[in-house]
């Protein structure tokens, strides 16, 4: 089970070298905004609203991540390689 801040670091790393914001809300820790900005700091996805008690495993974690590196590609952003460790 990752905690608020390991989700934190995994989201952020997961998209270079777009960069990558992860706020949370100010409910405890419950809820995570993920967006993420092209070189131009231009936002390129709508806001992520990432329930934490959902995606602190490791597969719906990974799961989320590669559906969004995938569209990503697909919209031709070049990401660098990465897995969850």
């Amino acid at each position: 089970m990752y905690s608020y801040e390991e989700l934190s670091s995994i989201v952020t790393g997961a998209f270079k070298p777009l960069r990558c914001v992860v706020d949370a809300d100010n409910d405890y820790k419950k809820k995570l905004t993920l967006k993420i900005f092209d070189r131009n700091e231009k936002e390129i996805t709508a806001p992520l609203i990432l329930p934490v008690r959902e995606f602190c495993e490791k597969n719906p974690l990974l799961g989320l991540i590669q559906t969004i590196r995938a569209q990503l590609e697909e919209m031709e952003f070049a990401l660098e390689p990465w897995e969850l460790k």
